[in-house]
């Protein structure tokens, strides 16, 4: 893939591996829209590139979502690759939860990580899906992880949103194939990353640009599914043995 043909999109670009897709995918050659709902950090990317378009953009709000459409689709007539990376984890004990006010926050919690892991990610790829198509060569990337393969006890509600994205980007793939071969349906899948959401908790983090170096080898190869890191591994343990791997992951 000639990067240099292409506009991309990438979602959640003000940090962690968003940032880190924002500036390869620009130094690679790419036109590059970088949004993100923290119009700071989203500036302080102009230090590193600046040519970089940059879109803030609150996800989780269906109003801020359609604005982001409606400004894409005018200054990027050619968008060629969506990068769907956004998303937001709250980890939490439900079943702990004894009171109605602490439930209250939970389930707060638990709409976002919905809203922006899920709804916004859907929402996003239908709404430019048919620009996508005018392109000769385009791609929608979902940016997921090996939580989607086998679940971590402390984060229920996000591990089940990369879960989903799994198969909406498995069935939109075959969709894909028969009707629009051209657009490539990709799902990266990261372990545990050195960024702001995963901060004090793990050990051994995958740095955000190694992410970023994988994603694109996989746009290259156009491959429907990129194992990053340790995620390789997990992936021959679950064929081996599903209920090994869900142990291995189930108190990470």
């Amino acid at each position: 893939m000639d990067f240099r043909q292409h506009t991309a999109l990438v979602t959640g670009a003000s940090s962690g591996i968003g940032r880190a897709l924002a500036l390869a995918l620009r130094r690679a050659g790419a036109r590059v829209i970088a949004t993100g709902r923290d119009q700071g950090r989203l500036e302080a990317l102009r230090a590193d590139e600046p040519d970089l378009v940059l879109l803030p953009a609150d996800l989780a709000d269906r109003a801020s979502r359609n604005r982001l459409v409606a400004e894409v689709t005018q200054c990027a007539p050619h968008l060629s690759l969506l990068i769907n990376n956004a998303g937001v984890q709250h980890p939490a004990n439900h079943a702990a939860v004894t009171d109605d006010i602490a439930m209250t926050r939970h389930r707060d919690a638990a709409a976002e990580e919905i809203t922006v892991n899920v709804e916004a990610v859907v929402d996003l790829t239908l709404a430019l899906l048919p620009r996508l198509r005018t392109a000769p060569r385009a791609a929608v990337v979902l940016m997921s992880s090996g939580l989607a393969l086998a679940p971590k006890k402390s984060a229920p509600v996000y591990c089940a949103s990369k879960a989903f994205l799994h198969s909406f980007g498995k069935a939109l793939r075959y969709q894909c194939e028969d009707d629009a071969p051209h657009v490539q349906v990709m799902e990266v899948l990261p372990p545990l990353v050195d960024t702001p959401m995963t901060a004090g908790r793990g050990r051994r983090k995958l740095r955000p640009e190694a992410v970023a170096t994988a994603t694109l080898a996989g746009l290259c190869g156009r491959r429907a599914e990129v194992n990053v890191g340790a995620v390789g591994l997990l992936r021959g343990v679950q064929r081996l043995s599903p209920r090994l791997a869900d142990r291995l992951l189930r108190n990470r």
